[in-house]
């Protein structure tokens, strides 16, 4: 493999997905454990999960009605109103096979898994590049989707969407019409959730308790919907939707409130301080954005491109999103410690230090 193609295949890394930390140091030639991987957006604070009971294996994973029940009360839902699943992006893979041929409105930057499954399907995908109200309103008006795809806050810009503007949404949707909401992040501020809104006919929230616990390789994530998408996404999931060993994690995990609680206000803390770290520093320019599990830059193509390839010399692994054809967003997930946060400041300081400048924003 020659350099060029060797630096193509890292950045392609950096766009599929995050965490794929053992395929980069392979690309590298480094060991993975040299590598400060940042580009997944999963809680650094994993729960504390013991030693899974041998006797979890021992039977086929049934639905368990005690992880559903610890689910309701985790989203304040009634527990005919939500369904487990091998984690949010099972029922993303899911939902475009339940509809006839439909236009999807999705936003053009976010989770492309979304887009990629609705256009897997042979749907129409059009797409909207803010979550404004007035925006939103005008594109359903003139081009007249049946679905809305909407990501709260979204992955990566971080932008978060109103009560209202939902409800303003869904009046302008045909009447068979479906708004989804993916919140995989919300659960570090669950009083930003829209789960309460679920009775409405039309909606879909999807859940994801992977981020939040830290803990994605258990594969769980949860729908809430009317009970009548419940049965029909049952149906198409099949038996054995979820595997043991995260019905048994869930339960415990999901009843937890201290260590909810506790886990909320160190996301919230680190994230904070990472955030005012990183807009100290003046080359990554003013267009930062921030949620409690990442720090996303906005930049253009070949500044982004540039950022990631001097952050990968330096072992340090971040998140490349090139959607949108005026911009890019670089997505730094959240530290786990002070000394990782000192290494990668010290790394963007080295930048400055090269080339001042080298990052101005795109306005």
């Amino acid at each position: 493999m020659n350099a060029d193609t060797r630096e193509k295949h890292l950045l392609d890394l950096l766009k599929d997905h995050g965490g794929q930390s053992r395929e980069v140091a392979k690309a590298l030639g480094v060991g993975q454990e040299e590598l400060l991987d940042l580009s997944n957006a999963v809680s650094p604070f994993p729960y504390p999960l013991g030693a899974v009971p041998a006797q979890t294996f021992t039977e086929l994973p049934y639905e368990d009605s005690a992880l559903t029940e610890a689910a309701a009360n985790f989203y304040s839902l009634d527990s005919e109103c939500l369904l487990a699943a091998a984690g949010t992006q099972q029922i993303i893979q899911c939902l475009p096979a339940m509809r006839a041929a439909s236009t999807v409105l999705l936003p053009r930057l976010g989770y492309a898994e979304h887009a990629r499954r609705w256009a897997t399907e042979g749907h129409r995908c059009v797409f909207y590049d803010n979550a404004h109200r007035d925006g939103i309103a005008g594109e359903i008006i003139s081009r007249r989707p049946d679905v809305l795809v909407l990501i709260h806050p979204n992955n990566p810009s971080g932008e978060c969407i109103e009560r209202d503007d939902i409800l303003l949404w869904r009046s302008l949707l045909p009447s068979n019409g479906l708004i989804v909401i993916d919140e995989a992040f919300v659960d570090a501020t669950p009083m930003e959730s829209h789960s309460a809104l679920v009775p409405m006919e039309g909606l879909i929230v999807l859940r994801s308790a992977g981020k939040f616990f830290g803990l994605p390789g258990l594969r769980l994530g949860f729908l809430l919907a009317q009970p009548h998408v419940i049965e029909s996404v049952r149906a198409q999931l099949g038996p054995w939707a979820t595997n043991a060993a995260a019905q048994w994690a869930g339960r415990i995990m999901l009843a937890d409130i201290q260590w909810h609680e506790a886990a909320r206000l160190r996301l919230r803390t680190q994230a904070q301080l990472q955030y005012k770290q990183l807009c100290s520093l003046k080359i990554l320019g003013g267009n930062i954005a921030q949620t409690s599990y990442f720090t996303s830059i906005i930049l253009d193509h070949e500044q982004a491109q540039r950022l990631c390839r001097e952050l990968l010399s330096r072992h340090i692994v971040v998140r490349y999103y090139d959607q949108h054809p005026d911009y890019a967003c670089v997505r730094i997930g959240l530290c786990a410690s002070a000394g990782e946060l000192e290494r990668l400041l010290a790394a963007l300081r080295a930048l400055a230090d090269v080339q001042e400048g080298l990052l101005n924003c795109v306005n």
